[in-house]
């Protein structure tokens, strides 16, 4: 019954969901990692060295946050498409089980 693809569907979308969020983390500690690797440059440079490295390293940064954001959507996205689709087959599986019941 097609209905049960979803089930067979469902432990994947819980991996997904799992793995995208495990990049989204994975993501925010190399910010972490790279913020304090550019701290440490602009305590030794200075002048205009120093004021060119922190606007790449903010381009850098912003570029990072953007795409955690968009790992953690995926993540949260899989996880409700899950839920939702989970939640249909089981709802139509209660329909077909009453159709059958009456025929």
């Amino acid at each position: 019954m097609a209905f049960e693809n979803i089930h067979q569907e469902a432990p994947a979308m819980t991996q997904a969901t799992t793995e995208s969020s495990n990049i989204n983390e994975a993501i925010l500690n190399y910010e972490k990692q790279l913020t304090g690797i550019a701290e440490m440059v602009k305590n030794v440079w200075g002048g205009q060295a120093k004021v060119a490295f922190d606007a790449k390293h903010q381009e850098i940064v912003g570029h990072l946050g953007t795409n955690a954001a968009d790992a953690l959507g995926i993540s949260e996205g899989t996880r409700a498409s899950a839920q939702y689709a989970t939640g249909a087959d089981l709802d139509s599986q209660q329909i077909i089980n009453a159709i059958n019941r009456t025929a």
